[in-house]
């Protein structure tokens, strides 16, 4: 290490002048299998910017966080590293996973029927209640209008009702007759 800004210092736990001088490995031992410090190796060689590795990095009192180490080459054969505090982002996108199961739980134990249009006609999202009714799978539907899926007579009704949701920016509750198959719904 030749130099670390007060940033890293912060987010590493570190205080720089007590580490200049050493290694990754020497400041990191608990990576050393990761062998991070062969893939700066390669960053300087390669002469080429690189994503190493996204770790999580304990501090005494404080819990861990999800660090992303990239590198970039420098002059004179050095190597550049930054550290970046991705513990927020991670944190969210375990929540939006969660939520989204939590939703699509909820979509799909529906007996009603569920969709989601774009104001063009356009299926964004439907539930398993729609595609066993129409025998088709989520990827014949999404992105295609009534009248992809339906009959003329048919897709026509059901774009008058969505019209009366769009001018009125109500939800409405309506019967669709809708053909599947040999069947009528």
């Amino acid at each position: 290490l030749v130099y670390g800004n007060q940033e890293s210092e912060k987010l590493l736990g570190l205080n720089i002048n007590n580490v200049k001088g050493k290694t990754f490995d020497d400041i990191f031992p608990e990576f050393r299998e990761e062998k991070i410090g062969r893939l700066l190796s390669e960053v300087v060689t390669l002469k080429k910017s690189k994503k190493i590795k996204e770790i999580s990095y304990n501090l005494k009192n404080i819990e861990s966080r999800k660090i992303l180490i990239r590198a970039f080459p420098l002059p004179e054969n050095h190597v550049g590293v930054s550290f970046e505090n991705i513990t927020k982002t991670r944190r969210l996108q375990k929540a939006l996973k969660e939520s989204d199961i939590r939703f699509r739980s909820i979509l799909n134990n529906s007996n009603a029927v569920i969709y989601i249009k774009d104001l063009s006609g356009r299926y964004l999202l439907i539930n398993e209640k729609l595609e066993k009714i129409l025998h088709l799978s989520n990827m014949e539907i999404i992105g295609k209008s009534d009248y992809d899926i339906f009959p003329e007579e048919y897709a026509k009704e059901i774009v008058k009702n969505d019209t009366k949701v769009i001018n009125k920016q109500e939800t409405i509750i309506v019967e669709e007759i809708v053909p599947a198959g040999n069947e009528i719904y």
